[in-house]
């Protein structure tokens, strides 16, 4: 069967089978990418485990997540301050009973919250 073929096929079937074909296909590359991974982790395993260069820069890598750490609490922080922020903003629309200006589909609009 050609690829062309194989879809024309697809077409036909309802859609609860050509959800379960996508599903299945999905789960079969995801499968494939793991045995690839596997695979490169086994061949490579024997070099991180002898070449001390290799284990140097492993741990650079480390050292880089943990600098990291702290961008991911400020990130969060700002996240909580700008949800908070928002629920504020409805509660005091809501209180004065006046509209919130949002953009929709690319158009302005006003709703009441």
């Amino acid at each position: 069967m050609t690829l062309a073929s194989i879809l024309h096929e697809l077409e036909k079937l309802p859609l609860a089978d050509r959800i379960f074909v996508v599903e299945q296909a999905s789960a079969s590359i995801e499968a494939e990418k793991a045995r690839g991974i596997r695979s490169a982790v086994d061949i490579l395993f024997e070099d991180y485990r002898t070449d001390h260069d290799l284990a140097a820069l492993t741990q650079l890598d480390e050292e880089a997540f943990v600098e990291t750490a702290p961008e991911t609490a400020m990130h969060d922080k700002i996240m909580t301050g700008l949800h908070l922020a928002y629920e504020r903003m409805l509660e005091f629309k809501r209180q004065k009973n006046s509209e919130v200006v949002v953009m929709r589909d690319g158009k302005i609009a006003w709703i009441k919250p």
